[in-house]
């Protein structure tokens, strides 16, 4: 009797401990859904009961999914590591040295399923409608167990999961990786400063473009802002600064923007599900609240590279060097975005040329509201107005009554083109393709964007403006027949998105008699001292030796405006 008490108390602890199978299981057919951990208890309702959670993912045969995972979740101490991963691995060049191609939201899921797929961690994209536990690929190779210093040469060698990888990166995109992700915490309570949660791999999701946090340690400003575009290439990463704007994006009511982390993964008694945004330990709908731009004031908190900078206790003689230098990294940069613009505006003429498109009319049929409408050339433009638009072109404020309003042929056309994928059907998917694949509405409003920053820079870090503004008179754009500089590039409200268009017009063309006008409207003393020394030449040497900015910006004009160019 004894023995048998004995025994019924084993087999209770057994049970106690979670293991079901009194046998040791079948390894060879074992699911990764016949694996329940504690992890997977913690976050499921009903909690269920653990079952092989004993088994490592490098214990289990290769069953045909995209990767196995065993008792591996997702957890504090492997998003710190995924954080680790990224500050030290994700560079500009990160997709060009594994040669895969991306889009911006491409970028983003391809560096969480690569890690993902290094450490065996469950992963999952558009919600649950892809994931490594798919066997819809087991007729390819793979790498059962990935080097993880070398896992470059694993990706190459894995034609399993690139395949999938791409079908994922195919079937996600910005309007949809919102099911993937949660709004994290910016703000930690107890501390009142920046969260750490906000990170390297932190997702930034606008309207229309998806980003992340990166690291250039080499940097003063060593947090950016990285993506990919469209169309999907093997590319340079884009980088920018993380600014104190980036803390509190405009997100136009939709709660799913901003800052960003990925909802874990988990087995809920065989059911693969993900983590709802509520139940992730780092989640908080702060960013939706109304009055977190001035919590963020109140609390003087700032961004991350603020805080590393601080933390430097640099003189200030060393902190204006290392911003100096960080100006000219940042033209630099500059410099390649508008080159890679320049290729894109070039492609997209040579495809309309081949499909015979002239104008937006051949591609799409309008359905825009009265305040839209297709010029004879086919240029979608809309008339200003302050509920619906951010930013207009300078003459949409031109007031004739002031005294110095410059001439109403100036302001001729001024007025942007609007980004009209919202109200335009495509005729056709090739039609609508080519648009998506060569129109650059994104790409433009972030070259803006940049080039704002680069200026607010300047100013900022005490480097000389002149020879800011000479290195940009020295840069060129072809457009069409005529040369524009970067300086004045920079000047420009707006660009042509429109893949039809002239690169005359791409590149603002129109904008150009404006900005001469605006240019000659502030230097109308010096304008006069120039004629009336023209018969001079000792008199207008001196002139020119003291005004170099001033005559090197009229002899672009001069180029620009030149009969027969």
């Amino acid at each position: 009797m004894m023995k048998v008490l004995v025994l019924l108390v084993l087999m209770h602890s057994y049970f106690l401990m979670g293991n079901t199978d009194l046998c040791p299981p079948d390894i060879s057919s074992l699911r990764d859904e016949d694996i329940i951990t504690n992890e997977d208890r913690l976050f499921c309702s009903p909690p269920g009961v653990l079952k092989n959670q004993d088994l490592k993912p490098e214990d289990l045969p290769d069953n045909g999914s995209v990767w196995r995972v065993g008792n591996r979740r997702w957890s504090d101490d492997w998003e710190k590591k995924y954080q680790d991963w990224v500050r030290e691995n994700v560079r500009e060049d990160f997709f060009q040295q594994i040669n895969l191609a991306t889009d911006c939201a491409d970028a983003a899921l391809a560096i969480r399923a690569i890690f993902s797929r290094i450490h065996h961690l469950p992963a999952s994209f558009n919600g649950v409608s892809f994931s490594n536990f798919q066997k819809d690929y087991q007729k390819y190779g793979t790498v059962e167990k990935w080097d993880q210093k070398n896992w470059q040469e694993s990706f190459k060698k894995d034609p399993r999961f690139r395949t999938a990888l791409r079908d994922w990166m195919n079937g996600t995109g910005t309007v949809n990786i919102s099911r993937d992700t949660y709004q994290i915490e910016l703000i930690d309570k107890k501390e009142k400063t920046l969260s750490k949660c906000l990170a390297p791999g932190s997702v930034f999701l606008m309207e229309g473009h998806t980003e992340f946090l990166t690291i250039d340690s080499d940097s003063f400003f060593p947090f950016r802002i990285s993506s990919s575009t469209m169309p999907a290439e093997v590319r340079p990463l884009s980088e920018r600064i993380f600014d104190e704007f980036h803390l509190s994006p405009q997100k136009n009511g939709n709660p799913n923007l901003g800052w960003l982390g990925w909802n874990w993964v988990v087995n809920c008694s065989g059911t693969i599900t993900k983590i709802p945004d509520q139940k992730m330990p780092y989640y908080s709908n702060e960013q939706n609240q109304k009055d977190f731009e001035k919590k963020l004031e109140e609390l003087s908190i700032r961004g991350p590279n603020h805080y590393y900078q601080k933390a430097l206790n640099l003189s200030p003689e060393e902190v204006k060097k290392r911003l100096v230098l960080e100006v000219e990294e940042m033209i630099n940069k500059l410099d390649h975005e508008i080159k890679q613009r320049e290729i894109m505006v070039k492609n997209g003429r040579i495809a309309c040329e081949k499909l015979s498109i002239t104008n937006a009319t051949d591609c799409f049929i309008s359905k825009s509201p009265p305040t839209y409408h297709l010029d004879s050339q086919g240029n979608l433009f809309y008339r200003a107005s302050d509920d619906v638009f951010e930013r207009f072109s300078e003459c949409s404020y031109h007031d004739p009554n002031e005294p110095n309003a410059h001439p109403e042929e100036v302001c001729n056309n001024q007025v942007e083109t609007m980004n009209y994928e919202s109200f335009l059907r495509p005729l056709n998917q090739t039609l609508g393709s080519l648009y998506h694949t060569h129109s650059t509405p994104n790409r433009d409003r972030r070259l803006k964007e940049r080039m704002i920053k680069l200026e607010f820079f300047v100013h900022q870090t005490g480097y000389d403006y002149d020879k800011f503004k000479l290195t940009l008179l020295d840069k060129f754009v072809e457009a069409g027949s005529k040369k524009i500089s970067y300086y004045h590039l920079l000047q420009m409200d707006s660009l042509s998105p429109q893949p039809w268009d002239s690169e005359e017009m791409r590149w603002g063309s129109f904008n150009m008699k404006y900005l001469k006008w605006k240019f000659e409207t502030n230097n109308v003393d010096l304008l006069k001292l120039y004629e009336g020394a023209k018969k001079n030449p000792e008199e207008l040497e001196i002139i020119k030796k003291e005004n170099p900015v001033f005559f090197k910006e009229m002899g672009v004009f001069e180029e620009y405006f030149r009969e027969g160019k």
